[in-house]
């Protein structure tokens, strides 16, 4: 079998793994077309199916409303603003194929085909960035495809369209910074303000972040002015990004800028950047399964959880253990765009940037894929370091150093534990359960000793411990979406 054949193979298997878990659950929770219950809740039923339907009723029949203005709209108004947010996915021709009555088919087709698309694409990134190939990788692409975020998000759709270009994205800028090659960084980021300007605006954000922490990686030496120089250039084209999805901005800009953007205020996001918000000490419990319901919908905290073994390989990461294995400059980087992440989190002021220099109106801290993207592969490079950190264990190295160095990462990894139990019993909190704190505690503790069974067995049982893997994420992932969709 040669090269070309087993990478297409690793492809479909990044995009058909989550859709089999995704169909497993649908199809066990008796959700339509397996039973009566449904996924047009919230956004999705109040708002979404009118939209949809009144896209393929201009499109296929002959009316007086057109593509870009609508008389169904109080006396009469232009569209580009419902364009622009709502409607402009490629996803969308699909519905396109349905009567307004099939419409909850459609839309549950492309439910799966969006969060499917978005395992396919962080796999291709993460092979890419890692420069490795292999059914390994599945683990955190699928986790990526079913993480928190786009289980909550299943009710407003068109975001999830950023989530599948957010990776084309970072390999865009990885093979810009490395390769000089630009096509792919200019596209991705374009189609994605194109396509949704505000969840297009916070990719910017993050090209803008990601941008620079490749150039530093990529010189030998600190050099200031070189890396000025680059990150100019970089910028350069993300502004050419937003040029060319200017077709789409441009009337959206128009149409918005008397309505959200009214609401928008620089002074105001100015005054709350010092403003932190007292909850941050629970978003160790967003690591759990299971800790989304109504509450945190409308105004809850950041939907944290992409699995238990990226939080653990996450937090291992950090944690010191085997440091040699990694340079110091590439983990002082890695945490420095972590600490963004964290303040954005915990300023009111920086939350609000990201939304556009506003407050949220429910689906609070909607940015928070860019942050699992970092975790994920974060995750995913510290897996593939296992193997290099295994053979560092065998060698003569100092016995106590290795048992102070696992007994430091032990005690963060437990700290963080305890922290959201403690959260759970001081406040009884609705979102974190006893049995959430429980389960995510004994998965942890099977992804601890799968990891290690993979280091002490020989070659072709290692194989099947990671094969074990598979159907272990499966559960998890599928009980977390259970538990998450099962509030509403």
């Amino acid at each position: 079998m040669n090269q070309k054949t087993t990478n297409l193979k690793q492809y479909a298997a990044a995009f058909f793994f989550p859709m089999v878990i995704l169909m497993a659950v649908f199809a066990r929770m008796h959700f339509y077309p397996f039973g009566e219950n449904s996924i047009l809740v919230w956004d999705m039923n109040w708002q979404y199916v009118s939209y949809f339907s009144w896209l393929s009723r201009v499109l296929k029949e002959t009316s007086l409303d057109s593509f870009f203005y609508s008389f169904s709209m109080s006396y009469g108004d232009s569209t580009a603003g419902l364009l622009g947010y709502y409607l402009l996915s490629p996803f969308n021709i699909i519905l396109l194929f349905f009567q307004t009555a099939d419409l909850p088919v459609g839309i549950f087709i492309v439910t799966i085909l969006k969060l499917s698309s978005c395992g396919l694409t962080m796999y291709l990134y993460l092979s890419k960035w890692l420069s490795k190939e292999g059914k390994d990788l599945l683990l955190f692409s699928t986790c990526y495809a079913l993480m928190a975020y786009n289980i909550a998000q299943m009710s407003n759709l068109m975001w999830i369209d950023a989530v599948i270009l957010l990776p084309l994205v970072a390999l865009g800028i990885y093979e810009w910074v490395n390769k000089k090659k630009i096509l792919l960084f200019v596209l991705s980021l374009g189609a994605a303000a194109a396509i949704n300007f505000y969840t297009g605006y916070m990719l910017c954000g993050f090209a803008a972040i990601d941008l620079m922490a490749e150039i530093i990686l990529r010189q030998d030496r600190l050099h200031i002015k070189m890396i000025l120089r680059e990150y100019v250039k970089g910028l350069g084209c993300i502004l050419l990004a937003v040029l060319l999805a200017g077709f789409s901005l441009i009337p959206v800009y128009y149409e918005i800028s008397g309505s959200r953007m009214s609401a928008s205020s620089f002074k105001e996001t100015l005054t709350a950047l010092f403003h932190l918000d007292s909850r941050i000490w629970e978003l160790p419990g967003k690591l759990c399964l299971g800790t989304y319901n109504e509450t945190e919908l409308r105004s809850g905290l950041p939907n944290l959880y992409a699995g238990c073994l990226v939080s653990l390989l996450f937090l291992d990461y950090f944690a010191g253990l085997h440091a040699k294995t990694v340079k110091r400059a590439e983990k002082t980087v890695d945490a420095i765009v972590c600490g963004i992440f964290m303040l954005s989190m915990v300023s009111t002021g920086l939350n609000m940037v990201w939304h556009g220099f506003a407050e949220a109106n429910g689906s609070p801290y909607r940015y928070t894929f860019l942050i699992s993207f970092w975790m994920i592969r974060i995750a995913a490079k510290r897996y593939k370091e296992l193997d290099a950190i295994f053979e560092q264990e065998g060698q003569a190295a100092e016995k106590k150093k290795r048992i102070a160095q696992k007994l430091i990462a032990g005690i963060f990894i437990t700290a963080v534990v305890c922290i959201a139990f403690y959260q759970y019993q001081k406040d009884g909190s609705d979102y974190l359960t006893k049995k959430s704190v429980v389960l995510t505690c004994g998965i942890l503790a099977c992804w601890c000793i799968l990891i290690r069974l993979k280091k002490y067995s020989p070659p072709k049982y290692s194989k099947a411990v990671v094969c074990f893997m598979f159907p272990m994420l499966a559960l998890e992932l599928g009980m977390n979406m259970k538990l998450d969709i099962s509030h509403f």
